[in-house]
């Protein structure tokens, strides 16, 4: 495939797009590069991390494996979306969700906390980002946003991104389009917050990953050479509705926005400012 990638290391779509057929094309487009460059690696597909187990190897044999994995898996974010976004106490709502999911996966019990918006230590900045998944339109979006530790505003993102495989990888997507919009504004001293606990646990591990997410995670860790980022920490929802809210902004809008010690427009302040009296 080298003979498909430009010198920056993104794709050329025109060789692309002469050489294969439509369908192909898109799913080569979605397979994340990393700039940096790297060697080609076979990986098992029916694994996040690429590598094969005889487990997975016997599951796939038996016919007990999805099809298709990514789409179940955007599936059942999307069910347990509608569940959260009911109107009801909390205690019925976990009861609701119960009736609703009948598998052993453990609760998203933070989407129900009342936690806030935590600023870092003073001379460091905090950078929030969020991912998400538009069913209808079929897309994902970013939003992101850099404090510093009275809560001040210092700049902002918010756009669509190509749909990724899955929701792990589009949680990877806004992480490290969110660290190039820091590397962009010249920033330092930045703790990295998602609430993708897989996402972060993914990035803090040192296990290897061979399948197309381990391209974005080594670019993310590539990224931390750059001695701009402290490292990368969970949170829950509440505390990342900023992000979050950026995130969902990006469907209203037609172009991708980018806010960099400017003077930014109010709605944007008054989201920052609900932030930290929430």
């Amino acid at each position: 495939m080298a003979d498909f990638i430009r010198d920056d290391g993104q794709w050329d779509m025109e060789k692309i797009i002469l050489a294969f057929p439509k369908f192909e094309v898109d799913e080569i487009l979605n397979i994340p590069l990393n700039p940096r460059g790297g060697h080609d690696v076979r990986f098992w597909k029916w694994d996040k991390r690429g590598i094969y187990t005889v487990k997975t190897g016997y599951l796939l044999e038996m016919g007990l494996l999805q099809p298709s994995p990514h789409q179940s898996e955007i599936s059942m974010r999307s069910r347990w979306n509608k569940i959260w976004n009911l109107k009801m106490p909390p205690k019925p709502l976990i009861s609701e969700y119960i009736l609703a999911n009948k598998t052993q996966q453990s609760l998203p019990l933070g989407q129900i906390s009342s936690a806030r918006w935590v600023a870092p230590t003073s001379g460091q900045l905090r950078f929030d980002v969020d991912a998400r998944f538009d069913n209808r339109r079929g897309c994902y979006s970013i939003g992101a946003i850099i404090r510093d530790c009275k809560g001040m505003l210092l700049a902002a993102s918010s756009y669509r991104i190509r749909n990724p495989g899955s929701v792990f990888e589009g949680e990877l997507w806004a992480i490290r389009c969110g660290m190039e919009l820091v590397l962009r504004c010249s920033l330092k001293k930045i703790w990295v917050f998602s609430d993708s606990l897989e996402a972060i646990t993914a990035i803090n591990s040192d296990s290897e990953y061979l399948s197309p997410d381990g391209v974005l995670i080594k670019a993310i860790k590539d990224l931390l050479s750059e001695d701009v980022f402290l490292g990368f920490k969970h949170t829950s929802r509440q505390s990342n509705s900023a992000a979050h809210k950026l995130a969902q902004f990006a469907f209203s809008s037609p172009n991708p926005c980018t806010w960099c010690f400017v003077d930014f427009s109010s709605w944007l302040q008054d989201i920052v400012t609900l932030d930290l009296v929430i």
